[in-house]
């Protein structure tokens, strides 16, 4: 219930919305356990609303919409995450979510679509590495709006945004400062600060194949 023992990269915005999720259920009689796995499912409800409304911008109509990403929410996996104190559905909730406001400025050009997209891209690389496999993605929707950038204090703001996400990072030697407990390393020194940061993992999900 102190939210002090996660592995790398220590997942500040997981942590954060995690533990204070955990600290008003238990205000409402909710044991620890229980309301971390609800902030799971809570994540899964938030998925697949995303998920619809990435579809109906995509012009899908609203009831073809609705029925796979209910079908989506019933799937084996999409169950386990939502039923676990584990991180993927906020991923998947980030994931969605970039994913909407790249369709929608890739269509209107808005500049708030834009510091959306640039805040939720910040957001979800932070929180989770192998979001950066969908930037060739989000570039291919969104390029041709390029001309959106040239105006230099939108394109600073837009930097700004995007560096909000790694500023969450901070927390995590909050956290140890206010006691928590770390099974890996400690972000109460700069050491296992830095440890936590940069352990993304790489050389477990990507690899260079061994021969042809």
């Amino acid at each position: 219930p102190r939210w002090g023992t996660l592995h790398f990269t220590g997942y500040p915005q997981y942590t954060f919305l995690g533990s204070l999720f955990v600290t008003v259920m238990r205000w409402l009689g909710m044991a620890p356990a229980a309301a971390a796995s609800l902030n799971s499912a809570v994540w899964g409800a938030i998925s697949i609303a995303l998920l619809v409304w990435v579809m109906i911008e995509l012009d899908v109509p609203t009831p073809l919409a609705v029925v796979p990403a209910l079908l989506f929410g019933l799937s084996g996996s999409m169950w386990m995450d939502a039923s676990i104190a584990e991180l993927h559905t906020m991923t998947m909730a980030l994931t969605f979510a970039t994913l909407l406001t790249a369709v929608r400025f890739g269509r209107s050009g808005k500049t708030s679509d834009l510091y959306w997209l640039a805040f939720l891209s910040g957001q979800g690389l932070a929180h989770q590495r192998a979001f950066a496999f969908m930037g060739l993605g989000l570039l291919i929707l969104v390029l041709h709006q390029w001309r959106v950038l040239l105006d230099w204090k939108r394109l600073l703001i837009v930097i700004g945004l995007m560096l909000l996400g790694p500023l969450t990072y901070i927390y995590l030697p909050v956290r140890a400062w206010m006691g928590a407990d770390w099974t890996f390393s400690s972000p109460g020194t700069w050491e296992g600060f830095k440890a936590l940061i940069l352990d993304t993992k790489v050389e477990r999900i990507v690899s260079t194949p061994e021969s042809a």
